[in-house]
């Protein structure tokens, strides 16, 4: 499978061998599969994925909820806000 474990809610997120990030449940089964760029991991039904150069919200079904704007990075939610880092610069 993969390496880079992190627990989520009831999902973990993983890097697969194909270097994309999925996320699993605690059987070890995909419930999202590996074909994202990065990801956060899951906080209040929510998490931050990146996939094809674009960042973006998505919910426990992998449904896109929100696009982000384009950042160098994003951090998990946390009460209900995440922080992104373009350079130098957080917001």
């Amino acid at each position: 499978m993969g390496m880079a474990l992190a627990t989520g809610a009831a999902m973990a997120m993983v890097k697969a061998t194909s270097q994309k990030f999925g996320y699993i449940n605690f059987k070890g089964d995909w419930t999202l599969k590996p074909v994202y760029d990065t990801c956060t991991t899951f906080n209040g039904g929510k998490a931050i994925v990146k996939e094809n150069s674009k960042w973006c919200i998505i919910d426990p079904n992998g449904n896109k909820l929100s696009d982000l704007p384009n950042a160098d990075s994003y951090t998990q939610f946390e009460e209900g806000i995440a922080i992104y880092r373009i350079k130098n610069l957080a917001g």
